[in-house]
């Protein structure tokens, strides 16, 4: 019997190991003993390829869990539907939302879930907007009250209506939670909500600040320095075992966590795997 969880990371920023293809986006395989999920697939770019060249049939995934509804989240999906054609499919209805960044020269460039789909059926779809089980150890936060003071929702992102523009509040960001013996797992996208909030809420729902193990996107990556030392100050609140940084933490803020926290802090890399004790 399985007494453990595996996580792989089938497309990120970075790469070390030879073959495999790094792209700005993100997808993880958390393999448990009766349940494969996979969270988030990429741009689209990479995810088939990195999945063949470590040895993962995406066939064998039984559960998709999409963080939120960006094109570095979303864009492997027309592959990951044909390959897991029975797979449920869990997110917040605002993935389908007309998404748009509104670029430096004022210019806007789509960013939302892919064109092509949008019209395609979504029978194996499940929606939520509050905490959601996906099994008895599984937890979907739903959407991520906005509370701590110097987290804001970016200003760059909108949401197009006809000719009409709105600010996205980019309700559909959530994240993922797997109960362990060793403490919660817990598996983000790009923390559009921001990382303190999150974990705040996170320990909200379950009553526990013990963490076994955390990978994702932090989108700290043009961050000032102060926002960084206020995020490192409150994680200082939870009990963290393994931060592992991914995707849009950037650079810079990962090495003020790694100094400020230690080794505790790593960065991911595509095709790195871990197995947390269940």
């Amino acid at each position: 019997m399985q007494n453990y969880i595996k996580i792989t990371v089938l497309c990120d920023d970075i790469v070390e190991k030879p073959h495999l293809l790094a792209e700005h986006g993100v997808s993880f395989l958390i393999e448990t003993e009766k349940t494969n999920i996979l969270f988030d697939s990429g741009q689209g770019l990479a995810i088939a390829h990195n999945a063949k060249i470590l040895n993962i049939d995406l066939k064998s995934v039984d559960a998709v869990v999409l963080s939120h509804g960006h094109y570095d989240h979303t864009g492997g999906m027309e592959r990951v539907l044909k390959e897991c054609n029975t797979a449920k499919v869990y997110a917040h209805p605002d993935i389908f939302q007309p998404k748009y960044r509104k670029l430096k020269t004022g210019k806007t460039r789509y960013i939302g879930y892919p064109k092509s789909l949008l019209k395609k059926d979504k029978s194996n779809f499940i929606f939520n907007t509050q905490p959601f089980w996906i099994n008895k150890n599984t937890l979907l936060t739903g959407e991520i009250p906005r509370k701590t003071f110097f987290e804001k929702v970016p200003e760059e992102f909108y949401i197009k209506s006809g000719n009409n523009w709105a600010k996205d509040k980019l309700l559909d960001d959530q994240a993922l939670i797997i109960n362990t013996t060793s403490g919660l797992l817990l598996i983000l996208g790009c923390t559009h909500s921001g990382l303190i909030n999150t974990l705040r809420y996170v320990v909200e729902l379950t009553g526990k600040k013990d963490f076994s193990f955390i990978l994702g996107g932090t989108h700290l990556k043009n961050a000032s320095n102060k926002r960084i030392d206020e995020t490192i100050a409150a994680l200082r609140e939870f009990n963290i075992k393994k931060l592992v940084l991914s995707h849009c933490t950037g650079i810079p803020a990962f090495i003020r966590i790694r100094e400020a926290l230690g080794d505790k802090v790593s960065l991911s890399h595509v095709g790195e795997s871990w197995q947390i004790a269940v």
